[in-house]
């Protein structure tokens, strides 16, 4: 997307630097969140109401790696509770 292609511009390593944060072990693809929106627009997602779908390759299911480095990076290895 064009807001990832400015960020790869300055830091084209960003995404070898991400990755080891998704369970999945790659970071996800415009294509990724289509196929889970047509998905939700088909029919066999008819019995489907009121649900929240995260389409984030695991990331934020609890990625207690990815809470640890960035509080370091900001400066606080303290995690609050």
């Amino acid at each position: 997307t064009p807001i990832w292609q400015a960020r790869i511009d300055r830091d084209p390593a960003v995404f070898q630097r991400l990755v080891k944060w998704y369970p999945l072990g790659r970071v996800g693809e415009p294509d990724d969140i289509a196929n889970a929106t047509m998905f939700l627009a088909s029919d066999q997602a008819s019995w489907i109401t009121g649900a929240v779908l995260p389409v984030d390759g695991g990331l934020l299911a609890g990625n207690y790696r990815m809470t640890r480095e960035l509080l370091a990076e900001a400066g606080n290895e303290k995690l609050d509770s």
